[in-house]
């Protein structure tokens, strides 16, 4: 098991049945809109 990974700072997201895992350092903005979120990545 590669235990490097574990020092990754990382955003997990959850919509629509679907879970994604995002890399905080490849987030360039997120944009809120009420109860809405915009994230953007590289």
């Amino acid at each position: 098991m590669n235990y490097d990974l574990q020092n990754i700072k990382s955003i997990v997201v959850t919509t629509g049945g679907i879970t994604r895992q995002l890399i905080a350092i490849n987030i360039t903005h997120i944009i809120s809109d009420s109860y809405l979120c915009d994230i953007y990545t590289e």
